[in-house]
């Protein structure tokens, strides 16, 4: 009973994860997993963070304007709104074949959630129907490099890869 409940805790403290997986939760949790010392760490850079969002920001624009002619999509911002964007999350056809293409070109990727809201054990029972947004992008979402220090090479160079990758019609190992 001991086990279950410190099972439970630590679940729900971490999103309502299953413990050993990254994105399948059982329960409606929180993020609590804030300690003493991440606070201390947290509030010196705190003095940071605006500019920081700024820099984030900056290279979205830069990654939207690359993109903004062909099928590579970043995630929109309401109007009004202003992300931060922790990540820089884009829609990309074929996003596997992509994924790899710029993983043999030294570009590393991520991919954020790719078992949408609706297929979570806590939420299963609110889909009342299908949702098809959110199945398309569980399966194209690609998240780019995105860190407030990228510099502007760096961003050009992922443009530019990622726009090869996408024309590309196999996967180039280098």
């Amino acid at each position: 009973a001991d086990a279950d409940l410190a099972k439970r805790l630590r679940s729900l403290r971490d999103h309502g994860r299953v413990a050993g997986s990254h994105y399948r939760h059982e329960l409606v949790g929180m993020n609590s997993r804030l300690d003493a010392l991440q606070a201390v760490v947290l509030t010196a850079k705190l003095a940071r963070l605006d500019a920081w969002n700024e820099a984030r920001r900056s290279i979205a624009a830069r990654y939207r304007a690359a993109f903004a002619a062909g099928p590579i999509r970043l995630v929109e911002e309401e109007a009004g709104s202003r992300g931060v964007y922790h990540l820089a999350v884009a829609r990309i056809p074929d996003r596997e074949r992509v994924r790899q293409q710029l993983t043999a070109m030294g570009i590393e990727t991520g991919i954020h959630y790719p078992i949408p809201c609706h297929r979570q054990a806590p939420y299963v029972r609110f889909a009342t129907g299908p949702l098809p947004v959110s199945e398309a992008a569980a399966e194209d979402v690609l998240s780019l490099p995105m860190f407030p220090h990228l510099r502007d090479d760096q961003v050009a160079r992922v443009c530019e890869a990622v726009q090869e990758a996408v024309t590309a019609k196999e996967v180039q190992i280098a």
